[in-house]
């Protein structure tokens, strides 16, 4: 009842910017002396001409710009709770496999067993990093069930300290595909004998979960049976001077805007997150038809910042996803104005090849055009329609 209030009342809000703001409109537009001032005409340096204003706007004016921010502020807030509303309370089982509404019809009456973590830990020359990583798995409150260090083609001691650590080691064989193809492979194999509470949690051989991970996103999973990721909001590792300091901010700021959005997710990190198996599945079987990437796949080695398409990916099937306060990490950090400029160039040059990939129409066809593994990203005036921004 009180989440029912919250609802009505925002939406009472919104009706009011909206009767404000065209309140404001037709006063403005009706009264007139609504005018413009002329401009003046200046020189700089005796070599640019520009143009400038002393007199401050009339009220009127004033009120109209009000008016038109309140206008844009409201449209924005509508269609952001109807995208977000639309695929949440979807039954069309073709276009999205994944909305809670058809997930709750798949799985009523039927008990799949309690929720337990299987952690994989993809790792290429780890060996410095990988011992605090699975100290901090082993720490949790809720330790998860197993934990399986991806070795992709590591030539240091990366295999040797899993195993006196005594978890299991998988090594890839043959990969050429990164992450991402190291991760196809580890799943193909374990993938399949996951039950419906099997979760399986992606997790940087980098990154240190906080205590209590674990047990909150496994209470999550528990409560909520629709539930298909959860994501972990993440924080930098001490040191590194200024430039640290400057990151460390940008992770706090980050957790706050999602914080304040209630856990909306932007985009599942792939410092440590974790999955449904019927999420992951519905993905790889969609891959080549509904969404890009090669048939079978759960990540595409196409994309460069292959969490953030995997994101867009469930999120285009209809995926519910949050990313709770109660699960943090923490993550290393840049150490030096070279390696910083790498990775954010790498994380924007990859965010602009999964629009391209998606683009931006609300809706693929349930037989839409599929993206070979030897293509590349489409561009949104390919002809390719995949959403992205719900």
């Amino acid at each position: 009842m009180q989440r029912w209030n919250l609802q009505r009342f925002i939406g009472l809000v919104v009706i009011a910017i909206c009767a404000t703001a065209g309140g404001l409109i037709w006063l403005s537009v009706s009264d007139e002396r609504l005018r413009v001032m002329p401009p003046e005409e200046g020189v700089l340096f005796d070599t640019w001409h520009f143009l400038f204003n002393r007199h401050m706007p009339p009220a009127d004016q004033l009120l109209l710009a009000v008016a038109a921010i309140l206008v844009i502020a409201a449209a924005i807030i509508f269609v952001e709770w109807r995208v977000a509303a639309r695929d949440h309370r979807s039954g069309d089982e073709q276009r999205t496999p994944l909305s809670p509404r058809v997930v709750m019809a798949a799985t009523r009456g039927v008990y799949h067993g309690p929720v337990t973590i299987t952690v994989l830990v993809p790792a290429h020359n780890e060996e410095a990093s990988l011992p605090h990583t699975l100290r901090s798995l082993m720490a949790q409150s809720h330790p998860p069930e197993r934990i399986i260090v991806v070795a992709d083609n590591c030539t240091d001691g990366t295999v040797r300290v899993a195993r006196e650590a005594g978890v299991e080691v998988f090594e890839t064989v043959d990969n050429d595909k990164k992450k991402a193809g190291g991760l196809n492979q580890v799943l193909k194999v374990v993938l399949p004998g996951q039950g419906e509470n099997d979760c399986l949690m992606i997790m940087d051989a980098d990154t240190a979960l906080d205590d209590g991970f674990l047990a909150a996103a496994v209470r999550r999973f528990t409560e909520d049976r629709a539930l298909m990721a959860v994501g972990g909001l993440f924080y930098g590792e001490e040191g590194h001077g200024w430039l640290g300091q400057c990151q460390r901010n940008e992770y706090i700021r980050y957790s706050r805007d999602l914080r304040r959005r209630r856990g909306q997710v932007f985009v599942l990190t792939g410092t440590a997150s974790i999955f449904r198996p019927r999420g992951l599945r519905t993905v790889a079987q969609a891959r080549g038809s509904r969404i890009p990437g090669v048939h079978g796949d759960v990540y595409d080695t196409l994309a460069l910042t292959e969490d953030n398409e995997l994101t867009i990916a469930l999120k285009s099937l209809g995926a519910l996803m949050i990313s709770p306060s109660a699960c943090t990490v923490v993550t290393e950090l840049m150490p030096t104005w070279k390696t910083l400029w790498n990775q954010r160039l790498r994380w924007q040059r990859g965010a602009l090849e999964n629009i391209g990939a998606y683009s931006i129409t609300p809706r693929p066809s349930a037989t839409g055009p599929s993206r070979s593994a030897s293509a590349t990203a489409s561009s949104p005036s390919s002809g390719t329609s995949w959403p992205w921004w719900c």
